[in-house]
């Protein structure tokens, strides 16, 4: 935790700050920060800005489309093989129930460790 010394007529005190007190902190701190520093995030050019966002966009459709791109198939293999579509769709339930678990679990450990 951060310290900080507040001064209240005369008297200071330094009380611990939350986790949340330290985040607006912060973000306040980012604002306030120097415009000539490229490192911030605000201060990136439109280009560079909008290049990265493509990318990500980019994985994340891919990510998802994988998932889902034998979805067409469902219906054929089960003929082929002789089963339910039910039971043949549920090859592709496993991948997304494991992809939205992810999510819920990988969110809170990137909050504690870092990317």
């Amino acid at each position: 935790m951060r310290e900080v010394e507040i001064e209240i007529d005369g008297a200071t005190s330094s009380p611990s700050l939350s986790h949340s007190q330290e985040m607006a902190l912060s973000d306040r701190e980012l604002k306030n920060a120097d415009p000539s520093d490229m490192k911030n995030p605000r201060n990136w050019s439109r280009t560079r800005k909008t290049l990265l966002f493509v990318s990500l966009m980019g994985s994340s459709l891919l990510a998802d489309g994988a998932m889902v791109w034998g979805g067409t198939l469902v219906t054929p293999q089960a003929m082929e093989w002789g089963i339910s579509v039910t039971h043949s769709a549920t090859s592709m339930n496993y991948g997304i129930l494991l992809q939205g678990f992810g999510g819920m679990f990988a969110v809170p450990l990137i909050e504690a460790y870092g990317r």
